[in-house]
C-alpha cells in the first residue's frame, strides 16, 4: 500500500468511498477548462459540456478510472499507482498517477515510466500539487534513472510545474494515445530533478528558493 502522510496533505490508495468526490472534482475540471482556455480538461474524464448525455457519461468515466485504480494496486508486480491526494481531513482533491515499470506503447516506442495529475481547481496553484509531486518523485527516483511525460501543449500551467522539477522538452506527438490529443513529451532525469530548485507550500502560495536541493532520493 502507497501512503505519504504531511503536514498540508496526504497520498493514498484510492477506495469505492471517492467516488462522489471524485465525480465532483471531475465536473470541476471540465467547466473550469471550458470557462477558462488556459487549462485543459483531464483526458480521462474529457467530455463535452453540451453533450446530452454528459452526467450519465460522467458518472461511467469516474466508475472506470476507480476499478482502474483498484485492478492495479493488486497487479503483481505492481507497475502503475493511482493514487488518492487529499487534504489532512482525508478530504479527496485530486490525483497523482504513476508508472513505474517501462512499457511498450503501439507504436513501438519505449517509455520509461510516466505521470500525470489532476486537482481540483479550487485548490489549484497554491502549492499543493508541487509540493505532493516533489514527494511522489523523490520515491520514484529511488528506483528508475528517468521518466518521460506528456503534457498537452496548451497545458501551460501543467508545463510550467514540470519545469519546475527540471523536466526538459524533448518533442511532440501530434496525435498521441491520449483520445488522439497532441502531446509535447517531456524528460526529466533522476540527476536534473535533484538539482531542482525548492518548492514550499505556505499561507496558498509557492515560494520557489534557487539553492539546488541534495537530499539523496
Amino acid at each position: 500500500m502507497f501512503s505519504i502522510t504531511e503536514k498540508n496533505f496526504l497520498i493514498r490508495e484510492f477506495s469505492p468511498q471517492d467516488f462522489k468526490s471524485l465525480l465532483i472534482i471531475a465536473d470541476s475540471i471540465n467547466k473550469q477548462a471550458h470557462e477558462n482556455k488556459e487549462f485543459q480538461p483531464f483526458y480521462a474524464f474529457n467530455i463535452p459540456l453540451k453533450d446530452e448525455n454528459y452526467q450519465e457519461k460522467l458518472i461511467k468515466k469516474t466508475n472506470e478510472f476507480l476499478n482502474k485504480a483498484t485492478t492495479e494496486k493488486n497487479e503483481k508486480p505492481r507497475s502503475t499507482y493511482r493514487l488518492a491526494l487529499c487534504l489532512p481531513t482525508n478530504e479527496l482533491i485530486g490525483n497523482i498517477t504513476l508508472d513505474m515499470l517501462p512499457i511498450t506503447d503501439k507504436s513501438g516506442n519505449v517509455i520509461r515510466g510516466d505521470l500525470g495529475y489532476f486537482i481540483h481547481p479550487k485548490f489549484g496553484r497554491n502549492g499543493l500539487m508541487s509540493q505532493a509531486l516533489e514527494k511522489v518523485l523523490t520515491r520514484y527516483f529511488r528506483y528508475i534513472d528517468t521518466m518521460d511525460i506528456t503534457i498537452h501543449p496548451q497545458n501551460i500551467h501543467s508545463l510550467r510545474l514540470m519545469q519546475r522539477f527540471n523536466a526538459k522538452i524533448i518533442g511532440l506527438k501530434t496525435k498521441s494515445t491520449y483520445q488522439g490529443e497532441p502531446r509535447l513529451l517531456l524528460s526529466l532525469s533522476r540527476m536534473d530533478f535533484l538539482s531542482r530548485p525548492k518548492i514550499i507550500c505556505k499561507h496558498k502560495k509557492t515560494i520557489l528558493f534557487n539553492q539546488p536541493s541534495y537530499e539523496r532520493a
